[in-house]
C-alpha cells in the first residue's frame, strides 16, 4: 500500500507538474509582447517511436504478501511478521505511430505498451520459529519449521489510439490536447509454495507433515475512452522539457481463478477455491517528465528526436483476488483444503520507473 501511496504522489507532482507549465505559458504569452519564437514548425508527414522502459510493477492492499512468520512458535505469546514479494524493475517497451496531417495541428497517434515481469521471494524458519500460509497460522493452527516460495508475474498489454491538438500558448510553450480510446489487458499471477509440519490438535508432540501449492490468476481485459494533456517548455528550438498527464476509463471483464494442489501420503488433491468473471470498470491515470533533445536531419523536415524522463502508470482496482481466510483445522495434513470462509479483494497495479524513447519523424 505505501508503494501505491508514492505512485500517486508521483503521479500528481508529474501532472501538476505539466499544468505548471501551461500556467507559465499562459502567463509569458500575457506579460510579453515580443519574443523569438522557439516552437519548431512541424512537417505533414508520418513518424515512429520507440521507447525503452525500466519498470517496477506494485500491488496495493497486501496483494503480494505470500506467507506469515511466527516467532516464537508457543501458543502463549506469538509474534506474527508478513512476507512479502518486493518486485525488482524490468525492461519493457512501447511501439508508437504517428502522422500529423496538413494542418501541422493535429496528429493521429497509435501506441503499444508491452511489461512482463517474474519476482522470485523465498522464506524460512529456523529454531521454534514457523512459516505458514497467510491463512493457516497461529493459535489455531500452529506449525514447526517450515519454508515459503512465491513466483510474482505480470503481464501487461496497453494500446491507445489518439487524436492531438496542439496549441502554441505563447512563443516558447506548446499545449497538446488529446483525446480517444484506450484497450488494456492486464495479468497476475501469483504462485506459492509450502512445505512443513503441523502439530495436530490435542497432539502438541506429534507432527504431520504438509505439502501446499496455491495458484491465483487475475485478468482484466477492457476498452474505454482516453483523454489527457501534454505541455511541452522549449529553452531552445531544440532543447524542451515536457510533462504529460493522461487517463482512461476501461471498461471490460475480470476473471479470477484460486486453485490448490495438496500432497499427502503421496496423493495429489487438486482444489478449486474461485473461478469466476465479472464486468469490471477499471480507471486508469498515467503521468510522465521528461527533458527532449530533437535534430534535424534535412530541409525536408525529417527530425530526430530523443526524450527520456520518468513515468508512472496507475489502474485502480485492476487486480482481483480470492483467498481463504480461515481453514478447518487439521486438514491440510491430510491433503485437504477445507475452507470456513474466504474473501475477494480488489487492488490497484502500478507501473512508475524511468523510460528514454526516439522518434524519427519524415
Amino acid at each position: 500500500m505505501k508503494r501505491i501511496n508514492q505512485l500517486t504522489w508521483a503521479l500528481s507532482f508529474l501532472g501538476l507538474s505539466s499544468l505548471a507549465l501551461a500556467y507559465a505559458g499562459t502567463t509569458q504569452a500575457v506579460t510579453q509582447n515580443v519574443a523569438p519564437n522557439m516552437i519548431p514548425t512541424l512537417t505533414p508527414g508520418f513518424g515512429i517511436t520507440l521507447t525503452g522502459l525500466y519498470l517496477q510493477p506494485s500491488a496495493s492492499g497486501g496483494n503480494l504478501t505470500y506467507a506469515t512468520y511466527t516467532s516464537p512458535t508457543p501458543i502463549d505469546s506469538p509474534s506474527w511478521r508478513q512476507e512479502n514479494t518486493d518486485p525488482k524493475y524490468h525492461g519493457a517497451f512501447d511501439l508508437g505511430l504517428q502522422y500529423t496531417m496538413a494542418d501541422t495541428t493535429d496528429q493521429v497517434k497509435l501506441d503499444w505498451m508491452y511489461f512482463n515481469s517474474t519476482d522470485l521471494a523465498s522464506a524460512t524458519s529456523t529454531g521454534t520459529d514457523s512459516v505458514a500460509p497467510p491463512y493457516s497460522f497461529g493459535p489455531g493452527a500452529q506449525f514447526s519449521g517450515g519454508s515459503a516460495n512465491t513466483s510474482a508475474h505480470f503481464q501487461i498489454n496497453n494500446i491507445n489510439l489518439t487524436l492531438d491538438h496542439l496549441i502554441n500558448v505563447s512563443s516558447n510553450i506548446q499545449m497538446t490536447v488529446f483525446d480517444g480510446i484506450s484497450t488494456a489487458y492486464l495479468k497476475e499471477g501469483l504462485t506459492s509454495s509450502y512445505l512443513g509440519n503441523t502439530h495436530p490438535t490435542g497432539s502438541p508432540n506429534d507432527l504431520t507433515p504438509f505439502d501446499i501449492t496455491s495458484y491465483n490468476t487475475s485478468e482484466f481485459t477492457g476498452i474505454g475512452p482516453r483523454l489527457g494533456l501534454d505541455t511541452a517548455y522549449f529553452f531552445t528550438p531544440r532543447w524542451s522539457v515536457v510533462g504529460e498527464m493522461a487517463g482512461s476509463l476501461l471498461i471490460g471483464s475480470i476473471k479470477t481463478t484460486t486453485n490448490f494442489r495438496t500432497l499427502s501420503a503421496g496423493t495429489t488433491l487438486n482444489t478449486t477455491l474461485a473461478n469466476q468473471k465479472n464486468t469490471a470498470v477499471v480507471p486508469e491515470f498515467n503521468g510522465k517528465m521528461g527533458v527532449t533533445y530533437a535534430l534535424p536531419l534535412n530541409t525536408q523536415g525529417s527530425v530526430l528526436t530523443l526524450q527520456a524522463g520518468y513515468m508512472v502508470v496507475i489502474y485502480l482496482n485492476g487486480i482481483t483476488q480470492v483467498n481463504p481466510t480461515q481453514l478447518v483445522p487439521d486438514t491440510e495434513d491430510d491433503g485437504v483444503i477445507a475452507i470456513i470462509a474466504d474473501a475477494q479483494t480488489a487492488s490497484d497495479l502500478g507501473l512508475n520507473g524511468p523510460y528514454a524513447s526516439l522518434t524519427y519523424t519524415f
